[in-house]
């Protein structure tokens, strides 16, 4: 059931990260993004007062930001992502310990990514009232299937606050990982769309498509490449990061605004995205899964800015900054590590 509402509450997220191009203004979808992600730092409070009950209750306050979406939009922009963060994290954290975790993790969401494109495909001339109703109904789904949901050893390890984060060097690098991570995570919901509409002035419905492919790449590559990033340290799970980097800050050469130029662009972005998971468990089993995803919307609010207010510039501008972030972020995790294998 817990795989079910992760399916669902993806399928909500990334077509309001597709259409928030189109609804809002850059600040307000800057705000969302950059909420959906920094509010995980609350997951701790949230389960010490909703208990096993976290989940269902923040997917509820989402439901109450989409209802107030046309009076308050900046507000709105605030709640929404406030439910999907912590829903979302705390579906995540009690199975991400492993890698096969981890990967399951990785292809509930990307099963919601993929069934939102062609979401997105199949209903790209319906209006805001539509989109909002099948959100409610989906919202309302996934909080029925989280009732009964029962603490994990993970979540009750937050909630007691045993994960304590004592600020270092390792910590500010997996802040950098997490920057990063975010970057790329969002450049399909904001660079690709942003250059798209720099364009031709739209959305076209091939756009849903894009999204759904790069989708199935990941169902179909990521127990394959997780079984791969086994055999390795982080000095390799973070290589497919600086390549994700690389690619971003090379779009315009891509040619995204066309079909087969997106399609290629999404591809080798989608065979690097599948070994990212590897940072997850590497992350939880250094207890720092939790500042690597609140971060992840710091990157995410970068990107917006950048692709939508530096159209021409921003996916160059993105790529670099990604590259340097990757790079110091390693660097301080191997010294932290280093001087550990010395004590």
């Amino acid at each position: 059931m817990y795989y079910i509402a992760r399916v669902l509450t993806a399928i909500i997220l990334c077509v309001f990260l597709a259409k928030l191009n189109l609804w809002v203004s850059p600040i307000e979808n800057s705000v969302f993004v950059f909420c959906y992600r920094i509010f995980i730092a609350l997951s701790p409070l949230c389960l010490l007062i909703f208990k096993e009950k976290s989940t269902s209750f923040t997917l509820l306050i989402s439901l109450i930001g989409i209802l107030i979406m046309f009076k308050l939009p900046l507000i709105a922009m605030i709640i929404i992502p406030f439910g999907f963060s912590i829903s979302g994290y705390l579906l995540k954290v009690g199975v991400a310990g492993t890698p096969d975790g981890a990967s399951n993790y990785k292809i509930a969401a990307n099963i919601g990514c993929l069934l939102s494109g062609l979401a997105l495909f199949v209903f790209a001339d319906k209006n805001i009232y539509f989109y909002m109703i099948f959100s409610i109904a989906l919202i309302g789904i996934s909080a029925l299937c989280t009732w009964k949901k029962k603490l994990t050893e993970n979540e009750l390890k937050i909630a007691k606050n045993n994960n304590k984060i004592a600020f270092s060097l390792v910590t500010l690098g997996w802040i950098f990982l997490g920057i990063a991570t975010g970057i790329k995570f969002t450049a399909m919901f904001s660079v690709l769309p942003q250059v798209i509409i720099g364009h031709i002035a739209s959305l076209p419905n091939w756009y849903g498509i894009i999204i759904a492919l790069n989708c199935v790449l990941i169902i179909c590559l990521q127990k394959h490449v997780m079984k791969f990033m086994k055999k390795f340290s982080i000095k390799a799970g973070i290589f497919p990061l600086f390549c994700s980097m690389a690619v971003i800050g090379l779009t315009q050469y891509f040619h995204v605004e066309n079909f087969f130029g997106a399609l290629i662009w999404i591809t080798l972005l989608s065979a690097l995205e599948a070994s990212l998971s590897y940072l997850d468990t590497l992350s939880t089993l250094r207890g720092s899964l939790l500042l690597k995803e609140t971060f992840v919307g710091l990157g995410g609010f970068l990107t917006v800015i950048f692709a939508r207010q530096f159209q021409t510039y921003g996916a160059p501008m993105l790529g670099m900054i990604g590259i340097i972030i990757a790079l110091a972020g390693l660097l301080m995790i191997l010294s932290h590590e280093n001087k550990r294998a010395l004590h």
